[in-house]
């Protein structure tokens, strides 16, 4: 028993940097993929028909396709295509961001919607430019609004990001694999890999809560 747990602590420090690596991997595809959920939100209620066409397409082909198969697409197309092989990290990147964009999106149109246009009008009729509308009055206000489902994104970008490990990027899910595989003790480490994931999605839906309550006051 005391040989069992000593394999399970030398094989610790592979699953906790499996878990940071996971942390890093959803904090970096969540903000790419705000930035560009932000240009899809505004291209989605912008008046030039392209964009809002384009916006529309994107979002709906997005949520339409599981992220395993972006993945795949994302990894093997660039071999087929260029005959060249884009990094592991870039491609768990690359597909996280896109993936969450299209979600992010949607919060943030809802956002943008939530508020009133008679604020924008106000806006305008002072001098301001629907740019500075936009930066001034506009973006304050949708926090209050997208940030309890922002965090709920979060969180499932977290736990999304496991399926990153079939193009064998190490995160959580693929550390846990291998220290499986190296010491077929596949209930002490999965048991682990459970405990890792909890400690860091439990806090986000505390703080989601603790944002709600935030908005209705």
């Amino acid at each position: 028993m005391n040989s069992d747990w000593e394999i399970v602590i030398k094989y610790l420090p592979l699953l906790i940097k499996g878990a940071i690596f996971t942390v890093i991997l959803s904090i970096l595809s969540l903000f790419f993929g705000t930035i560009l959920g932000l240009f899809l939100a505004v291209f989605q209620i912008s008046k030039i028909w392209i964009l809002n066409f384009f916006s529309h397409i994107y979002i709906l082909i997005i949520r339409s396709i599981p992220l395993l198969l972006i993945l795949f697409f994302m990894f093997y197309l660039p071999s087929i295509i260029f005959k060249v092989h884009v990094s592991k990290f870039f491609v768990a990147i690359l597909s996280l961001t896109l993936y969450s964009s299209a979600y992010a999106a949607e919060i943030i149109r809802s956002g943008f919607l939530s508020i009133p246009k008679e604020q924008s009008e106000a806006g305008l009729s002072l001098g301001l430019t629907k740019l500075q509308v936009m930066r001034f009055i506009m973006i304050p206000q949708i926090f209050k609004v997208i940030i309890p489902p922002y965090v709920g994104l979060f969180t499932a970008v977290v736990k999304d990001s496991s399926l990153v490990s079939v193009i064998c990027y190490i995160e959580l899910t693929r550390a846990t694999r291998l220290a499986v595989m190296s010491t077929f003790k596949s209930f002490e480490f999965y048991a682990i890999a459970l405990i890792l994931y909890f400690m860091i999605c439990y806090p986000l839906s505390l703080y989601s809560k603790k944002a709600e309550k935030m908005v209705r006051r």
